[in-house]
C-alpha cells in the first residue's frame, strides 16, 4: 500500500472517530438531560371520586392536557369507586388516617367541615392569598360558602349543578294541560299533579303526575322553598323544627296520603335508571332534579318531548334552587402540597371548567367562565333555566355549621318516619334538631 493511501485511510478513520466522539457525548447529553428532567419532575397522585363513563373519560383528556403543559408536574389519576358500603369517600380517609394519602383529592363539599374536624384536610389560606385568588370575585357565592371553616379556606371549586322542574310536555298534553306553562306556584303543582295521575283497571297507577321524595330533591330545599333557614350560627342551632320546615315535610307528607305512600314507591322503583328512567318512559309527569339529567336524557331519549322550569315556591316562601358541585381539597399529610395546589389552581381554572363542563353537560363555578353563552344554549337552551337560579341559589352546608352529614341523614330519617305514619312532622323534626344540636353545641362557629 502506497504512503498517500495510508494517509487517507488514517484521515478518514481520525474523522470518524471525531464523528463517533460527538455522538456520543450528544447521546451522554441527552440522556444525563432526561435523568435530570426525570428526576426534577414531582409526581403527585389525584384522587378522583366524581364522574363516570362520559365524564371520567374528559376527565382523563384534560388531566393529560396538564401534564403536557406543566414539564415539572405529573399527576397520576387515580379513580376510586364505591366500596360495598356504598361511599368512596370511605377509601379516602382510610388511606388519611393510615398516613398514605394522595396529594390532591375531590371531596363534595358537604363532608369539608367533619373532615376539617377529623384532622383530614389541611388550609390552602395562605396559597390562595399568594396565588392572588380571589374567591368572592371570581367564583359563584354558593360554591365558596361550604369552603370555609372557620376564616380558613380547605377547598378550590370545581364544576357545579342546580335543581329545577322537569315536565313531560307529552303527558301534559294528554292530561289536558297547557304544555307550555309549567306550574307557578305549589298550588298549581298539586293541581297539575293530580291531572297527570292515571291508574289502570285495577287500580294500579300507570303514570304518576309527582312524586316529591323522587329525583334529587330532599327536605332541604323543600324548606328553602317555604322561607326556611336550616341554622342559625349566633345560636350555633339547627333550625329545622322552626315553621317553615314543620310545613314543607307536612307538604311532601300530604302525597303519601293521598296516594299512598306504599303505592308510589313500589312504582317509582319499579322501573329503574337510565333507559328506564320513569320519566324518560311518559311514566312521570313532572320530577324535580337536577342538571346532569338532562344529559341522561339525550342519551337514552334525545327525542323526549320535556322542558325544565323553576320549582315553584311554597306558601310564603322563594324561588330558589339548591347548588352544589365538587370541590378539590389537599389531604392531610399531602408530600407534595406546593405542587398539588398548582394542579388545583389550574383544574378549578378556566381551561378545566370550560372544556369539562361544555363537554359534560355540567356547568362551571367560575363566574367568567360561566359567561360563555355556549353554556345557556346548551340542551336546547334549557341549562339557561338552571343558570339562571344560581344568583338566587342556596348552599348546604351553611357557614362554620360542623355536623352536615349528620343533619343530613337525620333529615331522610325524620321524612321517612312521617310519611311511613310513625311520627308527625313537627315531632319528627324536634327529634332531629335535639340530636343535631346536642352534636354541635362543642364545636360554635366562628
Amino acid at each position: 500500500m502506497s504512503k498517500n493511501k495510508e494517509q487517507i485511510l488514517y484521515g478518514e478513520e481520525k474523522k470518524m472517530r471525531k464523528i463517533y466522539l460527538v455522538w456520543l457525548l450528544v447521546g451522554m447529553f441527552v440522556i444525563t438531560s432526561t435523568l435530570i428532567a426525570s428526576a426534577e419532575k414531582v409526581a403527585i397522585d389525584y384522587w378522583i371520586q366524581h364522574g363516570s363513563g362520559m365524564h371520567a373519560s374528559i376527565a382523563d383528556k384534560l388531566i393529560n392536557e396538564f401534564n403536557r403543559t406543566h414539564p415539572d408536574i405529573k399527576v397520576n389519576l387515580l379513580r376510586i369507586t364505591e366500596t360495598i358500603a356504598g361511599d368512596p369517600s370511605e377509601k379516602l380517609i382510610i388511606a388519611i388516617a393510615g398516613g398514605t394519602p394522595p396529594d390532591v383529592a375531590d371531596l363534595a363539599p358537604d363532608r369539608l367541615v367533619e373532615w376539617v374536624i377529623k384532622g383530614a384536610t389541611q388550609p390552602i389560606t395562605e396559597f390562595v392569598e399568594k396565588a392572588g385568588i380571589d374567591l368572592e370575585r371570581d367564583f359563584f357565592e354558593f360554591a365558596v360558602e361550604p369552603l370555609i371553616y372557620k376564616g380558613e379556606v380547605y377547598e378550590l371549586p370545581l364544576h357545579s349543578d342546580a335543581r329545577a322542574l322537569y315536565y313531560n310536555k307529552k303527558l301534559f298534553r294528554e292530561a289536558g294541560l297547557d304544555p307550555n306553562k309549567p306550574p307557578k306556584t305549589i298550588t298549581e303543582l298539586d293541581e297539575y299533579a293530580e291531572k297527570l295521575t292515571v291508574k289502570d283497571s285495577t287500580g294500579r297507577y300507570k303514570v304518576i303526575g309527582f312524586i316529591p321524595w323522587y329525583g334529587c330533591v330532599f327536605l332541604l330545599n323543600y324548606g328553602w322553598r317555604w322561607g326556611g333557614e336550616i341554622y342559625d350560627p349566633e345560636a350555633n342551632k339547627v333550625t329545622i323544627n322552626e315553621e317553615p320546615y314543620v310545613r314543607a315535610l307536612t307538604w311532601m307528607n300530604s302525597y303519601a296520603e293521598k296516594y299512598g305512600v306504599t303505592a308510589m314507591r313500589s312504582f317509582s322503583t319499579a322501573f329503574g335508571s337510565g333507559a328506564m328512567n320513569p320519566f324518560i318512559i311518559d311514566k312521570l309527569g313532572m320530577v324535580a332534579d337536577g342538571n346532569w339529567s338532562m344529559g341522561t336524557y339525550q342519551k337514552y331519549a334525545p327525542n323526549l318531548d320535556y322542558d325544565v322550569a323553576p320549582f315553584p315556591p311554597g306558601s310564603g316562601g322563594k324561588v330558589t334552587t339548591w347548588a352544589s358541585g365538587w370541590a378539590i381539597f389537599i389531604p392531610k399529610g399531602s408530600e407534595h402540597p406546593e405542587e398539588a395546589f398548582e394542579f388545583m389552581k389550574w383544574i378549578s381554572g378556566p381551561d378545566y371548567q370550560t372544556t369539562f363542563c361544555l363537554e359534560g353537560g355540567m356547568f362551571p363555578s367560575n363566574k367568567e367562565v360561566a359567561a360563555d353563552p355556549r353554556f345557556r344554549e346548551a340542551f336546547g337552551g334549557r341549562q339557561a333555566v338552571f343558570m339562571d337560579l344560581l344568583p338566587v341559589a342556596s348552599a348546604y352546608p351553611p357557614k362554620d355549621f360542623a355536623a352536615p352529614m349528620l343533619l343530613w341523614d337525620e333529615m331522610i330519617a325524620a321524612r321517612d318516619y312521617v310519611l311511613e305514619g310513625m311520627k308527625t312532622p313537627k315531632q319528627a323534626l324536634d327529634d332531629v334538631a335535639e340530636k343535631v344540636n346536642a352534636a354541635i353545641a362543642p364545636y360554635p362557629p366562628g
